[in-house]
């Protein structure tokens, strides 16, 4: 029986990453070492790798689809039985498609030399086997040269914007308009020290202090610290947990100093200042005053009809200070109000003449398993593994996509001139050095690969009919500080104009020659390249043989709206997409 223990937890890993394609030199090295100096650590490598082949042949055969992956490790052990036995069953090599690692011929060569040889087979065997794509990633054409990185998962180039000073977090907003001269800020974005500028509408903040802070526009808030903030006009309802007692607010003429409570400040633009206790005790500092602070408990409160008056107290008025049932309140209402909008913008847009496919992600009562295309009654998406979840909206419907197998399955025959695709997406992790958006089982002269860089960078994918494989991608476009947030992805091949382009949120970002090298007159006298599809994966890829080494790349997120023309859409036009769907 094979134990766990701290050397076996780190074999089991090491396997796991090789399996995955994710093994680096180093981590290779000492799982060939771990293999060739014990015979239970060989026997438990042939376990898994013999149930992680049978897996993927299953995985296939449901797909329809026979492929071989083999040739990852490329060096030959024996079987467990028999330390002295060098080869297998040819019928077992020919099933699943490893090369076995040969062990007693080289038991008395060093690791270090054997890792040697693999890594130089590894590079024949790549070289001879898998065509290198052309990467097109400004008008120049740059030749992809074999390295030792290009097995491995780069990281997102986008930095994050997650610093040792951040203050708080937006937790919520509704109908949140931001002044000209502020940032927009998203729901779930980090806050640093600065001034924010609110024109209408609610947001909710998350102090990492533990307090939170409604602010009702328009108003100007300015964050100074997780202690420490200055209202120069608006409304704002602050609530204080005992642990972070202390909390101060401030305006031009007065400091609240909170004890652990509930209150609510306004300040108007002529000066009229109000503080209302709803719970607990609150210490008022006015500037420019000796003598203690006065303490304002529940239930009552200070008014100064202009900077020139004097303090009156007043009773308290929850209900002048937006709370965490209106906040909630209004949050349905506006996510309903923008949901309803959406679908009658689906309604229009369904009746696009160059429309092929349109779908919502919204489950059908009874067929669960298929995804409908709202253009017609045909071309519909088939759902393998997805689990359904929610949307942009409350109310909207999503796909998640997590395991390898999961996949948005259909067939777009035919052959197009010009295509535009656009998807709703929310990325959860950049897991694979490819994540699918849109991958048609070929890649074929003629065939679209549509997907997100592992890096970041947006990426089209098109074999011509001579020559090699295009990679026509953005830069960096995307980082960590964009996950778990919706965002509207589109890209264009537009053989008319001579350019593919990539757009993030209705902008363009990237716009790339088809025919980079080539003037003006020369692209014009091509025939136009036959666009196709065929069997496609939404989410996934079910390559249709071996082309490289990256046969997994499965989309970690969740997508909720796709849709697929057979024209080149204007800038204009991709615009109001994004802005008919924005939440």
């Amino acid at each position: 029986m094979f134990q766990r223990t701290h050397m076996t937890a780190k074999l089991d890993n090491l396997i796991d990453r090789y399996c995955a394609g994710l093994i680096e030199r180093s981590e290779l090295e000492e799982l060939q070492s771990m293999l060739l100096d014990n015979p239970e650590f060989r026997s438990r490598y042939f376990e898994v790798i013999r149930l992680h082949a049978e897996l993927h042949e299953l995985a296939d055969v449901d797909a329809g689809i026979i492929h071989d992956t083999a040739e990852d490790l490329l060096v030959s052990l024996p079987e467990p039985e028999s330390v002295s036995r060098l080869e297998t069953s040819s019928e077992t090599s020919s099933r699943y498609g490893y090369v076995w690692m040969a062990m007693a011929a080289i038991a008395s060569t060093s690791a270090l030399l054997l890792a040697g040889v693999v890594w130089r087979q590894a590079d024949s065997i790549v070289s001879r086997k898998i065509q290198r794509p052309i990467v097109i990633s400004t008008t120049e054409v740059v030749a992809s040269k074999q390295s030792d990185d290009d097995n491995y998962v780069e990281t997102p180039t986008v930095l994050s914007t997650r610093r040792l000073d951040s203050i708080a977090l937006l937790r919520d907003s509704v109908d949140a308009v931001w002044a000209a001269d502020q940032m927009p800020i998203r729901v779930g974005d980090e806050v640093f020290a600065h001034t924010l500028h609110l024109e209408s509408g609610l947001v909710e903040l998350a102090l990492l202090n533990g307090a939170t802070v409604i602010v009702d526009g328009p108003a100007k808030l300015e964050l100074v610290s997780r202690l420490r903030g200055v209202l120069h006009h608006g409304k704002v309802r602050c609530f204080v947990p005992p642990a972070a007692q202390g909390f101060t607010l401030e305006t031009t003429e007065t400091r609240y100093v909170d004890l652990g409570t509930e209150f609510g400040v306004e300040v108007t633009l002529d000066g009229r200042e109000e503080l209302h206790v709803f719970d607990g005790e609150v210490e008022v500092h006015p500037r420019g005053v000796d003598g203690p602070p006065k303490l304002i408990e529940s239930g009552y409160g200070l008014n100064r009809p202009n900077q020139d008056g004097n303090w009156e107290t007043i009773s308290s008025d929850a209900d002048k200070f937006a709370g965490g049932v209106e906040m909630l309140d209004r949050s349905l209402q506006h996510d309903e109000k923008q949901y309803q909008a959406w679908r009658k913008h689906m309604e229009r847009l369904r009746h696009d003449p160059e429309l092929v496919v349109l779908y919502d992600f919204e489950p059908t009562e009874g067929r669960r398993s298929q995804l409908a295309n709202l253009k017609q009654d045909k071309l519909h998406g088939s759902v393998f593994g997805c689990e359904w979840s929610t949307g942009r909206w409350k109310s909207k419907g999503a796909l998640d996509f997590k395991r390898p197998s999961n996949r948005v399955r259909l067939n777009l025959p035919g052959t197009y001139e010009n295509i535009t695709l656009m998807a709703w997406l929310r990325i959860d992790g950049f897991d694979r050095k490819f994540n699918s958006i849109l991958l048609s089982d070929e890649f074929e002269p003629g065939n679209i690969h549509w997907q997100i860089l592992s890096s970041g960078k947006l990426n089209i994918g098109l074999k011509p009919p001579e020559g090699d494989r295009r990679l026509y991608q953005s830069s960096s476009v995307l980082g960590y500080d964009d996950l778990g947030s919706w965002i509207n992805l589109a890209a264009v091949v537009d053989q008319k104009s001579g350019f593919v382009s990539h757009y993030l949120d209705g902008k363009l970002v990237s716009r790339h020659e088809i025919h980079p090298g080539l003037s003006r007159s020369q692209v014009v006298s091509l025939d136009p390249i036959a666009l196709r599809f065929g069997p496609s994966d939404l989410g996934n890829w079910s390559p249709a043989r071996e082309y490289d080494q990256w046969l997994i790349r499965n989309f970690n997120g969740r997508i909720d709206e796709f849709a697929m023309f057979q024209r080149a859409l204007s800038h204009q036009e991709i615009a109001d997409l994004f802005a008919a769907g924005c939440p």
